[in-house]
């Protein structure tokens, strides 16, 4: 039997299919699942961001104790440029949640944060931005631009 790189190339794919299904198989005993907010705390869009105008999403990874309570946050995956105006404050966000404590000691948090279209009314009076909770934890941080 000849193999072609073709043929290599399509088994390699079928393979890698195959661990991605195992993966998400056993996905919920492994990494940290849907945990339940117990305490939160208020984001303000950040200010760099919010004046440049930029918005994104930000995943945070947390690491609980046995209380529930946040003892490490990292942001996945490693975010580019643009998102770091809003990664380092949502990382000490995350550090001031708390969680129903669970058996894999852990949660995701995923932030987002979103420009809106604003009256020039609003944008004049610089409207603060708002934080909207979504269980079981999904935030969303929506402002308007500052008057250029």
């Amino acid at each position: 039997m000849v193999v072609t790189k073709r043929t290599l190339i399509v088994l390699m794919i079928a393979g890698l299919f195959c661990l991605a299904l195992a993966e998400d198989q056993q996905a919920p005993e492994q990494k940290p699942g849907t945990a339940t907010v117990e305490e939160l705390e208020g984001l303000p869009y950040p200010y760099i961001a919010r004046l440049s105008g930029f918005g994104g999403r930000v995943v945070v990874l947390t690491s609980l104790d046995d209380a529930g309570r946040v003892t490490k946050a990292e942001a996945i995956p490693k975010l580019g440029r643009t998102e770091e105006m809003l990664t380092n404050d949502t990382l000490a966000n995350a550090l001031r949640w708390r969680f129903r404590p669970n058996s894999q000691k852990g949660a995701v948090i995923v932030y987002d944060f979103r420009m809106v279209r604003c009256t020039e009314a609003e944008v004049r009076d610089s409207v603060p931005s708002t934080f909207h909770f979504q269980a079981p934890t999904h935030v969303t941080i929506t402002a308007c631009p500052f008057p250029t």
